[in-house]
């Protein structure tokens, strides 16, 4: 048997992204903090009309915008038409990656970064306005000129007031006369009297928002048994001297499991954690791997019930069932590999547009199959190579893999019904069945990491160093697992110590910030009010 090692180069994304262009579409625009500075990935911004030319590894990088060419240099200078300096530290090489602070950008374009309510700001090419408000007996539904960043609505409640916030909005129209809301400098807000048992949860849609009213106690505090062996607790703490409250649910994997769940429309596509628990009958769910926000794939490892979906990113963290139903947390070799015919190749991407040797799509691809010159596709099901050619959709059951075409004197001899098999190959004596990576790794083995420098500068634009609303898988022991999420921001140093305070062996973040959600059987929780859509979830259910 052959075994042939596939080559992809993957790109380290800021999942937190706190910037946004906004046009006809939104923008997501991934940042970097270095030495306390925010500085903007250059290829991001090509919707303000920037062209980025050059190889940072040797010479300057160049920006051309209308007329204008601006000069980035290895020392962070930027120069624009070679003699007015704009900045003498206003860009950051990392790599073969560019980086521009958000300062030179409105100097070389003219845009003005606008604050949004979520703490975010944005560059509108196109004002938006609200053209719509209506109420359901539990919804308010506001409507927007186009699609909207995700931080551009807040809400808040207090004394069963709530208060929607929306800004910059340009004009409101076709609003009934019984809303109470008023516009002032581009600011908009709606007072609405609601009951104090009601939590309003944000889902941002395009141009709609929807502001979901979710029955449940505020007053809840203490310990919920959810089914045996699987125990809610909403409690509040102090973390660096400020109060918190902070979700759990306790899985005892004797009695209960925990599994991964992607959206119903399958990779690449996003749902809410909500919708996902309801789906599928769970008891309680947590939002689990990060995702690239404009492609919606996911980001890292996931296995679930022994199908690979994802392919590892590396040099991170995964949360680990075996087949035994034991539960670890570390930094693991993962590899997928396909058995075609007599050949055992490595997969290098599983569900993506990444480029690489040999991919393979599964028939949980939510996307048509990207069709590439000079590749050979290969279809199999049920262990065996059931057709040859490109499928832009799979059936059930089905596998295709994409293979370099420089591989073809391996596979000239392939026929229907030769072998075609995906193995896990792993560190561990037992069988993989779920699997999710995230990060950073926050404990190990009980202990703070030795290396916890490297680990928190190994996650792109500043992730650990943030305040920010987190989720988390954690392990009291190799039976016990501990999802949990803070309503408050904390750092990565927050929570090393408190989770070492409370006797957990191992520890690992999943995707955070906006992307942080709770559910436990009708509640929401989340850190910011706003409920967002997900790539996949960890859920909660009881052993049948």
């Amino acid at each position: 048997m052959r075994f042939i090692t596939a080559l992809i180069s993957l790109l380290s994304i800021a999942v937190f992204s706190n910037y946004y262009i906004v046009s006809d579409k939104v923008w997501n625009v991934s940042e970097m903090i270095e030495k306390g500075e925010t500085f903007l990935l250059a290829d991001d911004l090509s919707p303000l009309g920037i062209e980025v030319v050059g190889d940072p590894a040797k010479g300057p990088v160049y920006l051309f915008f209308g007329d204008h060419i601006v000069t980035l240099r290895k020392n962070g200078k930027v120069t624009m038409d070679f003699v007015d300096t704009l900045s003498e530290r206003g860009c950051f090489f990392s790599g073969s990656t560019v980086y521009v602070s958000a300062e030179v950008v409105e100097k070389i374009t003219g845009y003005r970064w606008r604050s949004l309510p979520g703490d975010s700001m944005a560059i509108f090419l196109k004002e938006r306005s609200i053209v719509s408000i209506t109420r359901s007996s539990r919804s308010i539904f506001l409507k927007f000129d186009g699609p909207i960043p995700s931080d551009m609505v807040k809400s808040t409640l207090q004394n069963g007031v709530l208060q929607i916030i929306s800004y910059p909005v340009k004009r409101v129209l076709n609003i009934p006369k019984d809303f109470n809301w008023k516009l002032e400098d581009e600011k908009f807000q709606l007072l609405v009297k609601i009951s104090q048992y009601i939590r309003p949860i944000i889902h941002i849609r395009n141009e709609t928002v929807e502001i979901r009213m979710i029955p449940q106690s505020e007053e809840f505090f203490g310990k919920m048994k959810l089914s045996d062996g699987v125990i809610f607790e909403r409690k509040k703490i102090k973390i660096d001297g400020y109060s918190m409250v902070v979700d759990s649910v306790t899985v005892d994997l004797r009695k209960a499991s925990v599994i991964p769940e992607i959206s119903a429309a399958g990779v690449g596509s996003l749902e809410t954690i909500k919708s996902m628990v309801d789906r599928t009958g769970a008891i309680a769910g947590v939002n689990a791997n990060y995702f690239d926000p404009k492609t919606s794939l996911i980001i890292g490892l996931l296995i679930k019930n022994g199908k690979p979906l994802s392919t590892s990113f590396g040099g991170r963290p995964i949360f680990v069932v075996t087949d035994s139903d034991e539960a670890m947390i570390g930094k693991f070799f993962v590899e997928i590999h396909a058995l075609i015919g007599d050949t055992l190749f490595l997969v290098k991407g599983i569900d993506t547009i990444s480029k690489g040797d040999v991919i393979l799509f599964t028939d949980d691809y939510a996307k048509a199959v990207p069709k590439i010159e000079n590749r050979i596709y290969i279809i199999g099901k049920n262990g065996r190579i059931v057709g040859f050619g490109y499928k832009k959709f799979l059936d059930d059951g089905e596998y295709m893999a994409s293979v370099d075409s420089k591989y073809s004197e391996y596979l000239k001899d392939l026929k229907i019904n030769d072998i075609f098999r995906i193995r896990i190959n792993s560190t561990f004596d037992i069988p993989i069945k779920h699997a999710v990576e995230g990060g950073p790794l926050i404990l190990l083995n009980g202990k703070p990491l030795v290396d916890q420098k490297s680990e928190k500068h190994r996650y792109g634009g500043g992730l650990a160093f943030y305040k920010a609303t987190r989720t988390l898988v954690a392990l009291k022991d190799s039976r016990t697992v501990v999802l949990m999420m803070t309503e408050g921001k904390v750092t990565y140093d927050d929570m090393v110590e408190y989770l070492k305070s409370k006797g957990f062996v191992s520890a690992m973040f999943l995707d955070g910030g906006s992307s942080s959600t709770m559910v436990v059987k009708d509640m929401i929780f989340t850190g910011n009010g706003k409920e967002r859509y997900v790539a996949s979830g960890l859920l909660v259910f009881p052993k049948r």
